[in-house]
């Protein structure tokens, strides 16, 4: 019998934001996250940052779509979980 298959797990990070999309990029990250608007700002000033750790692969590629429509550059870390 074989051990269970690692579980695929994804780090979203958020690595660049282009200044003219900042405020949009900040509702989308606060929409996703559920974070206040003061944690995402601080958080969007000190790139890159991780904005969602431990998350499936279809989360982090629903997170990575979004905030790539609003002009943030994201990046998608793969992990593996035991």
């Amino acid at each position: 019998m074989r051990p269970p298959a690692p579980e695929l797990v994804f780090d979203v990070i958020l690595e660049a934001v282009p200044p003219v999309k900042q405020r949009e990029i900040i509702r989308t990250v606060q929409t996703l996250t559920g974070l206040e608007w003061k944690a995402v700002k601080a958080l969007v000033r000190k790139l890159p940052q991780p904005i969602q750790t431990g998350a499936s692969q279809q989360t982090a590629e629903d997170f990575k779509r979004a905030l790539e429509a609003v002009g943030a550059q994201v990046a998608l870390v793969l992990r593996t979980q035991r």
